[in-house]
């Protein structure tokens, strides 16, 4: 579980730097997968109870949503879906 958050933020760093870097269709199967992601949080929260001491060792930024759970439930639940 560990390798999937941290790929998905080497994917982040890498279109921050070339945001170029994924034709439109990529960027829709990105934000597919990433849809599935916020489904397996929870799977995320029981796998890595440590995932707070993780996010600080190394230094994760707040904008990294996959690294926070308990944050995207919340959204979920308050956010409507036409919104995400």
């Amino acid at each position: 579980m560990e390798l999937l958050l941290l790929d998905r933020s080497d994917l982040e760093q890498t279109l921050r730097t070339n945001p170029e870097g994924l034709s439109p269709s990529e960027r829709r199967r990105l934000a597919k997968l990433d849809e599935e992601l916020r489904k397996l949080m929870p799977l995320v929260e029981a796998l890595l109870p440590d995932i707070a001491d993780l996010r600080r060792d190394l230094g994760v930024p707040k904008s990294h949503w996959w690294w926070f759970p308990k944050r995207t439930k919340e959204r979920d639940i308050s956010e409507p879906e036409s919104n995400r």
